[in-house]
């Protein structure tokens, strides 16, 4: 599907989501696990996010337990993206937050709806 502005897409369960050419594909999951490291959907998200829009794709990490995300957001800032991060003080599970911030590499840490007012300012 075309992706379309003011909207909010959710990955269902079981499928992984890639951006191409400003349209969303959907896919089954495969193996857990790809070149030894896992790859939750988020990653793989974020990763063609980075492909399709480089310095323009900007990846946001919210609450969540575990290190979802982290290695996406690394893709993004290395096509030269940008890297928000919900606040872990705010954050019902500071796991993914944490783990985002550990990286060294977000450009800013800030509360939910101050995340919402920096993207709508880009």
């Amino acid at each position: 599907m075309a992706i379309a502005p003011n909207k909010v897409y959710l990955i269902p369960p079981g499928k992984n989501l890639v951006v191409k050419a400003g349209k969303l594909h959907l896919s089954e999951q495969q193996a857990r696990k790809v070149h030894g490291v896992i790859s939750f959907p988020i990653n793989i998200f974020f990763h063609s996010l980075a492909d399709s829009y480089a310095e323009q794709a900007v990846g946001i990490v919210l609450s969540g337990t575990g290190s979802d995300g982290t290695q996406g957001v690394q893709a993004i800032k290395e096509a030269g993206g940008t890297v928000l991060v919900q606040d872990p003080q705010t954050a019902e599970f500071d796991g993914m937050p944490q783990s985002a911030i550990a990286t060294g590499i977000v450009d800013r840490v800030l509360p939910p709806a101050d995340l919402a007012a920096l993207l709508y300012e880009f």
